[in-house]
């Protein structure tokens, strides 16, 4: 027990126990040493397939490739977060033993390249404290902290695209967020989530000076958007937020060499609805 946590389940008013199906784990017990396996689970509101009874037909002992599957934490965009399962155990999520095995698995709600939203990254940043504790060590970024891509890739699982880049910016939160006090209220961690996210937002917009406040930022943006007002800004956050999610995204895909950059760049000057 660390203050953090009770029996292995989360103490932060940020999260709720939300049982996962009993059957769905390993017998093996999680070490939990190679830290957080990051994932997204491409749709909104809870993934009824993690507790889904469905069998195989010819082999009514075994789940379908939909139904086996399940994880310790899903991360909510606006609800309280859920743990499914407590810091012990090995659910069925990051493609192999190895690393279901070893690691907390973290779903978080929505799609492809949208960014975590402010209260994302505070569950996240809550995990992060509650791993830290037990474990009394800091989690460092690309070892203990890692996509599920990353992590299929190191041991030779099946590739996958998860998650798609969407922690990025929660990433860039949780390694300026280190050393802050962990018993902070829940306001006061999704305040800095706020904080810590409206300076990425800017300096991906190329507005963005060492000196501005929080007011000169949302001007600068409004600006290099050629958005008519602030409330318009802070109106349209969301819709901001998806056309990085599309710029990122683009990026990456030319990197991988997947799509011709004339075709991304026709793509992004296409106005938004």
């Amino acid at each position: 027990m660390t203050g953090l946590a009770i029996a292995g389940w989360l103490t932060s008013p940020l999260f709720e126990r939300l049982p996962g199906h009993p059957q769905k784990v390993y017998s093996e017990p999680n070490t939990g040493a190679r830290g957080l396996a990051l994932h997204s689970i491409e749709g909104y509101g809870l993934p009824l397939r993690f507790w889904s009874n469905q069998r195989e037909p010819a082999d009514p002992t075994r789940f379908t490739r939909h139904a086996a599957a399940s994880c310790k934490f899903i991360l909510m965009r606006t609800e309280k977060h859920k743990q499914l399962y407590p810091f012990a155990a090995s659910e069925w999520c990051t493609g192999g033993r190895e690393a279901n095995t070893t690691t907390w698995s973290i779903e978080a709600e929505g799609k492809a390249w949208e960014t975590l939203t402010p209260h994302q990254t505070a569950g996240l940043i809550a995990i992060s404290n509650a791993w830290e504790a037990e474990y009394d060590e800091a989690l460092l970024d690309s070892y203990t902290v890692r996509s599920h891509r990353a992590i299929a890739t190191e041991h030779g699982y099946a590739p996958t695209a998860c998650e798609s880049g969407r922690y990025d910016q929660a990433r860039q939160a949780l390694y300026y967020y280190q050393g802050e006090d962990p018993n902070m209220t829940p306001a006061q961690v999704e305040e800095i989530a706020s904080r810590l996210f409206l300076p990425l937002l800017a300096q991906a917009v190329g507005a963005d000076e060492e000196t501005f406040t929080d007011d000169e930022r949302l001007e600068a943006i409004r600006k290099k958007l050629a958005l008519p007002s602030r409330e318009r800004v802070e109106a349209s956050f969301d819709q901001i937020q998806r056309q990085l999610s599309i710029v990122s995204g683009a990026i990456q895909r030319i990197a991988d060499g997947s799509v011709e950059a004339a075709a991304i760049a026709a793509s992004a000057a296409e106005p938004s609805e």
